[in-house]
């Protein structure tokens, strides 16, 4: 009798065990789900803002225990509801990651797109607050270089780092703080595969040469590079077709050539470039060049560029 009754006591033990196992671990079914369709939301976010909304909020649905997987899509959300201009529902996504993961990336991730928030809407106090927090989160991931070795991981923590450089350049930069910007937009470069990222390849030239971060010995010399980060975010992008960096491409070329004195001064120096973009290079360059900005935003349903 005493051994059917620990029989049975193991049994359920084990049946327990089991059933904690189950609601603590995600299935690998539904891990492999969420992480490609994270993946989706991430690579169509800067060529197709509603495919990376869609595959952002089925990930975010149709989680049931892998939570980090849904606190990633919370952050896609975001960055999606930032660039529809939707400030306080990009607030609101990332700061639930908060309550679904510990996981310091993702936590990382959103302190980040909080920062992105914060200095578009004027709020220098909590843009620091989370500024801080985001460069305590990479100290203490920089402690330990095993913690995110997985592909997925990492490629995550490289977006992290090189986001948190530009958007404290793009801050820096509104302050007229230049020499604070471009020491910033410089960290990006540091780590080479810190631009393995296409999406963070073409941020990076695109605030670069909008942004004049861009150094020289001359102005002249300066001026040409403004135009070459900008020529290049717009080269790379159409031929991948990342619409909205098209669009930001040709449109920060158009701002350049604004003045005819400048449109002169590039034609004579840049006037290889003025011919790739398939319209007529003349004194109306620049509006045409806006006029096509125009249609890749339209494309990308960008309505607020």
């Amino acid at each position: 009798m005493k051994r059917l009754s620990f029989i049975w006591f193991a049994g359920l033990l084990c049946l327990c065990t089991t059933m904690v196992s189950c609601v603590g671990t995600a299935p690998m079914k539904e891990v492999r789900l969420i992480d490609s369709l994270n993946q989706v939301a991430y690579a169509f976010r800067y060529k197709n803002l509603d495919s990376s909304c869609h595959a952002a909020s089925r990930a975010y649905r149709e989680v049931s225990l892998y939570k980090q997987g849904k606190a990633e899509a919370s952050n896609n959300l975001g960055f999606c509801a930032f660039m529809r201009m939707d400030f306080e529902q990009a607030e609101k996504f990332h700061m639930d990651v908060y309550n679904l993961t510990k996981n310091e990336l993702e936590l990382l991730i959103a302190d980040i797109g909080l920062m992105k928030i914060y200095q578009r809407t004027a709020l220098n106090k909590e843009f620091y607050d989370y500024r801080n927090s985001a460069l305590h989160r990479m100290k203490r991931i920089a402690e330990d270089d095993n913690l995110f070795v997985d592909q997925h991981e990492q490629m995550r923590l490289n977006y992290a780092r090189s986001e948190f450089y530009i958007v404290s350049a793009v801050y820096y930069y509104y302050l007229q703080q230049r020499p604070e910007a471009v020491a910033s937009i410089n960290e990006v470069t540091k780590k080479q595969e810190l631009l393995a990222d296409t999406n963070q390849l073409l941020y990076y030239h695109y605030i670069k040469g909008s942004a004049a971060l861009c150094e020289g010995e001359t102005p002249d010399e300066r001026r040409l590079r403004e135009f070459d980060e900008l020529y290049t975010a717009w080269q790379l992008a159409s031929r991948k077709g990342y619409l909205y960096f098209e669009g930001n491409g040709v449109q920060g070329l158009a701002n350049l050539m604004a003045s005819p004195d400048n449109y002169v001064f590039f034609q004579d120096r840049r006037s290889h470039a003025l011919t790739r973009f398939g319209v007529p290079v003349d004194s109306l360059l620049p509006m045409r060049l806006g006029q096509l900005a125009l249609q890749k935003f339209s494309q990308y349903k960008d309505l607020y560029q």
